[in-house]
């Protein structure tokens, strides 16, 4: 959205300057679908500058109607509790795994060093799944930072006594419910990703050794 007019990158360049002037990137980073390490970086920035981005969208809409409208769609979209979660979620899990994605880049690291890194993160996100109630607190607390600059309140989607097209785990609480249905599925479909690409190379490397 930002990236395709100039008007608007040179918005977005001026409320990074006056609401966090202290960062050293002052444009998104744009998903790339072959290289790991700005995929990673491009949700981390994204969290980083969320305050910044509600801002320049808020510009946006006072721009020419056809911007008006899609800034104002855009606003929406981002704004919601699901949303907000969602992408703390994943920033929370990235942070950990960009190391990693980084160090397999290495012209320099042999198989048997990328599999004990792997075997790390793995350990990381094992640990935070297993003690889920705390890790999700510390996520939780940094989504309310982000709703707090958004000006809402993180809250339970409404539920049915049917639902065929989203989660309708009960819960207690919005917290509980988030953890329940966003927090732990993604971590176990981490797990199950990892396990899946790195078991059979596991098991190459335990046949080299023993040879």
């Amino acid at each position: 959205f930002f990236s395709r007019s100039a008007k608007r990158v040179a918005l977005f360049k001026q409320c990074v300057e006056e609401l966090a002037p202290d960062r050293t990137r002052q444009r998104l980073v744009q998903m790339c679908e072959t290289r790991g390490v700005e995929r990673h970086e491009s949700v981390i920035t994204f969290v980083q500058l969320y305050p910044c981005i509600l801002a320049a969208i808020e510009k946006c809409q006072l721009l020419d109607p056809s911007t008006g409208t899609k800034a104002t769609m855009l606003g929406h979209s981002i704004q919601t509790s699901e949303f907000i979660v969602s992408v703390v979620v994943l920033e929370s899990v990235l942070a950990i795994t960009l190391t990693l994605s980084k160090s397999l880049q290495s012209p320099r690291i042999d198989l048997i060093q990328a599999l004990g890194h792997i075997r790390g993160i793995q350990d990381q996100l094992r640990s935070k799944r297993d003690d889920a109630d705390v890790s999700f607190g510390h996520v939780w607390e940094q989504a309310k930072i982000l709703a707090d600059a958004a000006a809402v309140v993180l809250a339970t989607p409404r539920q049915a006594a049917r639902q065929s097209h989203r989660a309708n785990i009960p819960a207690n609480a919005p917290e509980e419910y988030f953890r329940r249905t966003i927090y732990v599925p993604f971590l176990d479909s981490i797990l199950q990703e990892f396990a899946n690409r790195f078991e059979g190379q596991s098991g190459a490397v335990s046949h080299l050794v023993s040879v």
